[in-house]
């Protein structure tokens, strides 16, 4: 055993991916907290559209992490690429400022194959700013981003 070793790329990769799919999870799941409208945080509606090489991108999600504290804000984008972020089940939206996004097609389902480059989800340059409001967020992704 080598324990002074570092993990193996995939190991990582999925334990952050396992990492994304909690952070969806504990935000269906807050409603249950008995979360009120007057003590959540100001919210904007949040959609868009992905692309990756000019085409829509579709099964994908779409997470955006506000800066500092904060719940993660997640969507899934359809056949033609639009997302529309849900801040708890039943309220849309995101926190209303700065945000790291991430897109990951990894699921579950696909056995957690990755087909965006890292860029776009562990080492994401990706971010939004969300005012209270509707807001838009178009992403034209690349297979090999500059």
């Amino acid at each position: 055993m080598n324990f002074g070793s570092r993990p193996r790329r995939g190991a990582l990769n999925r334990s952050w991916r396992y990492g994304i799919y909690g952070l969806c999870f504990l935000g269906a799941a807050w409603p249950a907290s008995g979360c009120s409208t007057s003590a959540c945080p100001s919210l904007g509606t949040v959609s868009g559209t992905l692309t990756l090489d000019g085409r829509p991108l579709a099964a994908a999600t779409v997470l955006f992490t506000p800066e500092g504290r904060g719940r993660t804000s997640c969507g899934t984008t359809d056949s033609e690429g639009r997302y529309r972020l849900t801040f708890l089940r039943d309220m849309a939206g995101a926190t209303v400022g700065r945000h790291t996004v991430r897109v990951t097609t990894a699921t579950e389902e696909n056995g957690n194959r990755e087909a965006l480059p890292d860029a776009y989800h562990a080492r994401t340059t990706l971010e939004a700013t969300v005012v209270l409001g509707r807001n838009s967020f178009d992403f034209a992704l690349l297979k090999q981003p500059r």
